[in-house]
């Protein structure tokens, strides 16, 4: 797939944006890789966790997808959805059994701790009850 200079994919540019009904196609062909790195490690699961539930149940619908996908700062998909207090993206990515839920990135930091520095109790929650 090609890529820009800071090594993003159209499908991860469209999944940064929500662009759910774009992505369809994109991933019903499989000879295309769901989950890409651009220059910062960032994979489109990633920046859709930052709040786009719908792309990040079209991404987890595949079965070659790395949910745990670390970035250059060691912050994964649920890092990114725990720190922006996205509970609905929590509990998809929750619901996954390949999900580590206390992964710590280069920091120190888990999703929990990001949930909490956030303010997100009901993040919080969840991940305290995995």
């Amino acid at each position: 797939m090609l890529q820009d200079e800071g090594g993003r994919t159209i499908l991860y540019l469209l999944a940064r944006e929500g662009e759910g009904e774009l992505i369809k196609p994109l991933l019903a062909n499989n000879c295309i890789r769901p989950d890409p790195k651009d220059n910062w490690g960032r994979t489109p699961l990633s920046h859709a966790a930052e709040g786009y539930e719908v792309v990040v149940r079209l991404l987890l619908n595949r079965q070659d997808i790395e949910v745990d996908s670390k970035d250059n700062d060691g912050l994964t998909p649920l890092s990114y959805a725990a720190r922006g207090g996205h509970e609905a993206v929590v509990r998809l990515l929750l619901d996954r059994q390949d999900v580590e839920a206390d992964s710590k990135n280069n920091d120190g930091l888990t999703p929990i701790s990001c949930a909490a520095g956030g303010g997100h109790e009901a993040v919080v929650r969840l991940l305290l009850d995995r």
